[in-house]
């Protein structure tokens, strides 16, 4: 049950059904209906399956982006291993659960909000960066994300990644424990790939990752 000092809030449909609830934690919204309020929220995707379809796709764009250095590297081999013992063993669907579940939380579909508002990877080159101990400058940086917009929805896929040497140990442990509960405080940054360098911006997104009270295996932002 979550907190009573959080407030819950209804959503309805345009006949005044109620189809949703949230809880908002920072923030008060003032009693009565309101109309045409702009919210953003995230659902975690548990389809293994679809997770593997997706890690593939972050791992393709990542491998085109700087080739053979994220695929053979400490962390992006884990990717790699998985995606490869998959296909090399022609699994199917059913099998996809045991491929893939140390990924399981990994792919967040965004529902409005910042994120659809910027070019996703393919198009524009926009990544998302995860660091942990600190900002791009301080921290360690330990994820990154891959955002692919379909059908106006944009799906961001966090695979781990690292960039300081002796660090792998340290950067799987933070992506795991992120992959567990994405309301880790870290620091996320935008970046853009540039043709043979990324631009990372110096300031980091307040992007806010809460647990969804009303609906069991999601998450949502505020």
């Amino acid at each position: 049950m979550p907190p009573r000092n959080f407030q819950k809030v209804e959503i309805v449909d345009r006949d005044g059904r109620v189809i949703d609830e949230r809880y908002i934690k920072s923030a008060r919204i003032a009693p009565g209906p309101h109309r045409d309020v702009e919210a953003e929220f995230f659902l975690t995707v548990h389809d293994f399956a679809l997770t593997g379809a997706l890690l593939k796709s972050a791992y393709l764009t990542l491998f085109r982006m700087v080739g053979y250095r994220y695929g053979s590297d400490a962390v992006g081999s884990t990717v790699r291993r998985a995606l490869a013992e998959f296909y090399f063993r022609k699994a199917t669907r059913v099998d996809a659960r045991n491929h893939f579940r140390d990924f399981r939380g990994a792919i967040i579909v965004s529902l409005g909000g910042t994120l659809d508002e910027i070019p996703d990877t393919l198009e524009g080159g926009k990544m998302l960066m995860h660091y942990a101990g600190g900002t791009m400058k301080s921290g360690l940086l330990f994820a990154a994300s891959c955002l692919f917009r379909v059908n106006s929805v944009t799906l961001i896929v966090t695979v781990p990644a690292y960039w300081q040497f002796g660090y792998s140990l340290d950067a799987m442990s933070y992506y795991r424990k992120l992959l567990s509960n994405r309301a880790m405080k870290h620091s996320i940054h935008l970046s853009e790939f540039l043709g043979n360098s990324f631009e990372i911006s110096k300031a980091p997104l307040d992007i806010q990752y809460i647990p969804n009270s009303v609906k069991p295996n999601q998450r949502t932002e505020r």
